[in-house]
């Protein structure tokens, strides 16, 4: 095993939440802290039906109730860029509440935004990378992980293909911060 240096005390089992969060599909990955494995990882949907409230509470929700069952510690997020000025503000609003959760709900030491290039730099090596290469160098870390998810940024039912990139892109922000927390 690889000689780990924490930057923090960090308890044993304590775990990371990367999110790329979205109003019709956010992408989470949850990792132990020390190994970098992976805990569970998903989106958490929801409907063109359901309200901006009950959007917001329903995500929310859900990551709550992933970081008390993972005892999730630390969290980062996909900061986003969005030329629809009302799609800028829901998703603005999303993010608030899902940052009042985590800090007062779960109480996450740290919670680290990451732009789309830095998140490609960091991963890939290169800022100026296409997602798909970032999916790329993540099954390189998890091979066997994607076998059957291979990388999509969209959902095509008949093909029975199911839109990856969210997750794709949690994974990379978890990866990012654990680098942040652990000199290996």
């Amino acid at each position: 095993m690889e000689k780990l240096e924490l930057v923090d005390e960090i308890e044993p089992g304590t775990s990371i939440i990367g999110l790329d969060l979205s109003l019709r599909s956010t992408g989470y990955a949850i990792i132990d802290v020390v190994t970098g494995n992976i805990l569970s990882m998903d989106t958490i949907k929801t409907s063109k039906e359901m309200s901006d409230q009950e959007t917001f509470m329903h995500i929310s929700g859900k990551i709550i109730e992933l970081c008390k069952k993972h005892n999730v510690k630390y969290a980062a997020r996909e900061t986003t860029f969005v030329k629809q000025r009302k799609t800028a503000i829901r998703l603005a609003e999303l993010g608030g509440s899902v940052l009042t959760a985590l800090l007062r709900t779960v109480g996450v030491k740290v919670l680290e935004g990451y732009a789309p290039a830095n998140i490609k730099k960091v991963i890939t090596g290169k800022g100026d990378k296409e997602k798909k290469d970032v999916a790329a160098e993540l099954q390189k870390t998890y091979p066997g992980l994607f076998f059957d998810l291979p990388f999509s940024m969209k959902e095509l039912k008949r093909k029975k293909i199911i839109k990856t990139d969210d997750l794709y892109d949690a994974l990379g922000v978890a990866v990012i911060l654990r680098r942040k927390l652990v000199k290996i």
